[in-house]
């Protein structure tokens, strides 16, 4: 049977605009306007004679009676709520009006298109207006109360005048609220749920047309945005907490001079420690002298502030050098200087000692350097350390109610109702010291006023704690999510969401104290209580020469290393682990302070090693002599116990973080590297090697350099070239990660990103996944411009979860591709997440996911426009035998081409990724509709739910004129009643399947229905 055209590409709704555009068979000036109707048999075209007699009618009926009707405008008969939607509060249920003559007449008002409501909207000087004005990606939340307006911004006179408005107001839940006075009582409402809201206004011109304009803004509840924070909540230890707030006092309040202990120099001050900032225009001063070694005879100062922003190349005269371990201020010679508080900062005032015999000209020898760190903070900054002092012996004064191996943390997370900020909640759990039958919940939050929130909860079990907590906090209005993880201290596994009404407001400590600010400029040093950081990251650099002249002992390698040329790494460790190994080895801290002392590439201070501390590879810590005398102090100090003894290392190591004195080295055992490399590499390569190469080598670990085993020159080379490029990688390699020498051998290049990615590659083979699937994903993530160190950082299941998207991809299947990428959690950030799904449905050919994310077409000229609705229901048939319903029931309708213009797919193009669709099966003479393009022996689908596009209202005056004619004109299918949908229809979303059968003559008929079984009808979605 001949089909008239590919139901695919679209056809126009009939409706009341088309059937006035046909002719009458009276000439336009001898048609009557006698009923509402009438004005629609003058052509469209001809505006100025349907605005003449749209106002000869309402002069007939009466201008009073015409404004109240035109009010009336568009209602449903039931009125109300529609769709399952509850009313909110504000809204009033609408009244459906008695129906009358007029109702014709209101019902056939032309509605104009999108690009005609654009232009009438800024002629007539219309908007809605909300207040407060949503902002982008981000929700409102419930309880905001919105003022709703039509907003005026400068009418143009001679424009047609408003004969009726009616708003509507979409709820998340997909229904509408209408109201009796057409828009929000009283101009607005209270936000009551959370989701997408949609407010549309209808305005009804003297001209017989209508046009809708609408806003969309989204909410979320206080118990949405605390059940999101609370999935980004780390798992922090009591002691790991304790640490960190104890290195934020550190920061905020460096210790002393007296702190520097029996160091051989040091430099001291009599000004406070923090310093009060003084006023801009009155520069106050503070004093440093040198107390150093007795052979010293000259000096040179060096200020480097922690956060260099807004400061000038020169501060008070002082100008901004470069020095070998970065930027300072020069403030000169001598054996004192002083420096103003007119910046709140932290800095770190350096004095390098030098000795040079009388007479000398020649250079001086460096024997050290003194270092101390000052911080210059506001009033109001120093007043919340002082508060921040309190708050610590008070979290001391309440820990000691829990023994210390059984206090559980628990992630908590609270969300103010009035402002939907989000706060940590800093809550410990466990049986209590005094009687263990009692569980006892700490409340520890840094800002809690004593006065005006209890801080401890009880009861017989964890839930009855919980509930005591629940009923007795005091906590701002909102709401708390929190749970408990497994833990080896008895107290079960809990998740609790509750409201909270309390009247009392958090202090100004919450949060960071005030001072996170200052802080910031630590980055990778030290993360903020709310982000359970705790880590700290120093620079390994490869020891050089000893003090003495002679090699250290521990750092020896057969050769001496005197004047190597030293290579720097990275390692990361934790300040809390390193605290509790110098505090475990107290006889051994003594030990060192007596050893060998070794000097650091680039820099005069004396290092020693410690070499107790162990953890990711890490064998040893190099600590400056003047910081290993004040952990000395601190371990001899029989005042102290074991937990003060701890938090005072903190303190000193968090001065030695910013200070450099304290650095590390991670190659694996310091004491037998050759003899390492030897078993490794063999005796011709490792001999081959030199020195600072044998040195980066040996920061790998035994697993990693077995995975050496056959390796060449070439090929070890190129490994101490990639370490060098990214030290980072060494922690990864330590870990034993794939087959080294293989992802070295297929890296094709010297840098670490090479590495990562071959590593990767390995590890995607491992996980099942065949090499023309590898290629595509790992070419589409180079495409996306993610990172190797990202790339091989995936987890089992994250690469589990692209394989199965790549599959879904290439079936057509975008609802599953994106439900497996949605499960990546934070395997891939949002960003590089979208530029992946771009560039892998680009190497499959087909439609990026994000039009299945957020549906847009592409008018001519480039506009992007959303679905102009959903249907209930549309039909598409296809005679294709690959598309029979138990594939389609089972799969859904695929994906098709990348092309998301509408034009372009009414006009056939072979890469559209859109299908057309008809309100109809067959019309009845069993000519047209959706089953004409079935055929016989084809299927017709029913579909609903989803979202389409009218082709011939989108295109209207859009599509240009080939033939350069010039011009623009409409649909060129518009007698197809096409509406355009994307490709992928989800099997959900398919009610069955209509076989096409061979009618009477050359007619068509549907035949027998084959239901889908995993179709679920949109009010059970």
């Amino acid at each position: 049977m001949a089909k008239t055209k590919a139901l695919d590409h679209a056809p126009d709704k009939a409706g009341p605009a088309t059937q006035g555009d046909q002719e009458s068979t009276l000439p336009t000036s001898e048609r009557a306007v006698t009923r509402p109707a009438d004005i629609l048999q003058f052509p469209r075209s001809d505006s100025a004679r349907r605005v003449s007699a749209a106002k000869e009618l309402q002069q007939s009926v009466g201008n009073a009676r015409t404004g109240q009707m035109l009010a009336q405008v568009n209602q449903p008969a039931s009125g109300g709520i529609t769709q399952g939607s509850q009313p909110n509060g504000d809204i009033e249920p609408y009244q459906a009006p008695e129906r009358s003559f007029w109702d014709s007449l209101v019902g056939n008002f032309i509605e104009l298109n999108a690009e005609e409501t654009a232009k009438i909207q800024r002629q007539l000087g219309i908007d809605i207006s909300i207040s407060p004005e949503p902002e982008p990606d981000k929700p409102f939340l419930t309880g905001t109360r919105l003022s709703v307006e039509r907003s005026y911004t400068g009418y143009q006179r001679g424009m047609p005048g408003i004969s009726g408005q009616h708003w509507e107001l979409e709820l998340p839940s997909g229904g509408q609220i209408q109201t009796a006075k057409y828009r929000p009582a009283g101009g607005g409402y209270t936000l009551q749920q959370g989701g997408a809201h949609h407010i549309r206004m209808t305005l009804f011109l003297s001209t017989g047309e209508k046009f809708t304009i609408s806003r969309k803004f989204a909410a979320e509840t206080p118990e949405m945005r605390a059940q999101q924070a609370l999935g980004n909540l780390p798992n922090a230890s009591y002691d790991s907490f304790r640490g960190e707030m104890e290195v934020q006092r550190a920061f905020a309040k460096p210790p002393g001079p007296e702190a520097a202990g029996k160091s051989p120099s040091r430099i001291v001050t009599n000004a406070p420690n923090p310093a009060p900032m003084s006023e801009k225009g009155s520069p106050e001063f503070v004093t440093y002298r040198v107390e150093g070694r007795p052979e010293a005879t000259r000096f040179q100062w060096y200020v480097k502030p922690l956060d260099w922003s807004n400061l000038p190349d020169t501060f008070e005269g002082n100008p901004k050098v470069e020095t070998a371990q970065g930027p300072a201020y020069d403030l000169g010679s001598g054996a004192q200087v002083r420096w103003p508080t007119t910046v709140r900062n932290l800095f770190v005032i350096q004095c390098k000692e030098y000795r040079q015999a009388q007479g000398e000209t020649g250079g001086a020898e460096e024997l050290g350097e003194a270092t101390y760190v000052q911080t210059v903070l506001s009033t109001e900054d120093i007043e919340q350390v002082e508060r921040l002092d309190e708050y610590l012996e008070r979290v001391d004064e309440l820990a000691v109610k829990v023994k210390p191996e059984q206090r559980v943390p628990i992630q908590a997370v609270h969300v103010d109702a009035e402002t939907g900020n989000a706060m940590q909640l800093r809550l410990f759990i466990g049986p209590a010291t005094e009687d263990p039958s009692r569980i006892v919940l700490l409340d520890l939050t840094p800002g809690l006023d004593p006065d005006q929130h209890s801080l401890e909860f009880g009861g017989v079990t964890a839930a009855q704690s919980l509930d005591d907590f629940d009923s007795r906090n005091n906590y701002p209005d909102g709401h708390i999510a929190l749970k408990i993880a497994k833990n080896d201290a008895g107290v079960p596994v809990l998740n609790r969401s509750f409201e909270t009404d309390g009247s009392s407001f958090l202090g100004s400590l919450a949060g960071g104290f005030g001072i996170v600010s200052l802080l910031l400029g630590v980055g990778a040093l030290v993360a903020a209580p709310f982000t359970g950081g705790g880590s700290l990251v120093v620079a390994a650099l490869v020891v050089g020469s000893a003090a003495t002249g002679a090699v250290a002992g521990g750092l020896s390698l057969a050769d001496r290393l005197q004047k190597a040329e030293l290579d720097e790494t990275g390692v990361a460790l934790d300040v809390l682990g390193i605290a509790a190994s110098l505090v475990g080895g107290g006889a051994a801290v003594k030990l060192a302070k007596g050893g060998p002392a070794v000097l650091v590439a680039s820099t005069s201070t004396r290092y020693l090693l410690w070499t107790s501390f162990v953890a990711d590879g890490v064998a040893g810590l190099l600590i400056s002599q003047q910081g290993i005398q004040q952990i000395a102090d601190v371990l001899e100090d029989e005042r102290l116990d074991s937990d003060q003894k701890r938090l005072a290392v903190i303190r000193v190591l968090a001065g030695l973080v910013v200070t450099g004195g304290l650095l590390a080295l991670s190659y694996g055992d310091v004491r037998s590297v050759r003899k390492r490399l030897r078993s490794s590499l063999g005796e011709e390569v490792e001999g081959a090697l030199s020195d600072p190469g044998r040195l980066t080598l040996s920061l790998l670990d035994d697993p990693a350099l077995e995975g050496l085993a056959g390796a060449g020159m070439d090929d070890v080379q190129r490994l101490i070239a990639v370490l060098r490029d990214d030290p980072t990688t060494l922690q990864r390699l330590a870990r034993g990660q794939g087959n080294l020498l293989a992802g070295l051998r297929a890296a094709g290049g010297d840098s670490a990103d090479h590495l990562e990615r071959a590593l990767a590659r390995q590890r995607f083979g491992a996980a099942g996944i065949g090499e023309p699937q590898i290629k595509r994903l790992f070419a589409s993530l180079t495409d996306a411009d993610i990172p190797g160190l990202r790339v091989n950082a995936l987890g089992d299941s994250a690469i589990q979860q692209l394989r199965l998207a790549d599959d879904a991809l290439a079936a057509g299947n975008a609802t599953a591709a994106i439900r497996h990428l949605d499960h990546l959690g934070p395997a891939l950030t949002p960003a590089e997440r979208a530029a992946f799904e771009t560039a892998l449905t680009t190497r499959h050919g087909t439609t990026d996911l994000s039009a299945y994310r957020k549906p847009e077409a592409l008018l001519p000229g480039g506009k992007r426009v959303a679905p102009d609705g959903v249907a209930f229901p549309v039909y598409y048939g296809t005679g294709n035998t690959n598309l029979a319903p138990d594939r389609v029931h089972s799969e859904g309708l695929p994906m098709r081409g990348g092309n998301l213009s509408l034009q372009d797919h009414v006009e056939e193009a072979s890469d559209s990724a859109f299908r057309g669709t008809t309100s109809h099966i067959l019309t009845p003479d069993g000519q047209q509709g959706a089953g004409a393009w079935a055929d016989v022996g084809g299927w017709v689908y029913e579909i609903d739910g989803v979202g389409f596009w009218d082709a011939n209202l989108a295109l209207e005056g859009r599509r240009k004129i080939a033939g350069g004619l010039g011009g623009h004109g409409g649909n060129l299918m518009r007698g197809e009643n096409e509406m355009s949908i994307l490709a992928h229809v989800p099997r959900e979303r398919i009610i069955g399947a209509y076989l096409i059968q061979q009618g009477p003559g050359t007619r068509l008929k549907v035949g027998e229905f084959v239901p889908n079984p995993n179709y679920l009808p949109r009010s059970r979605k």
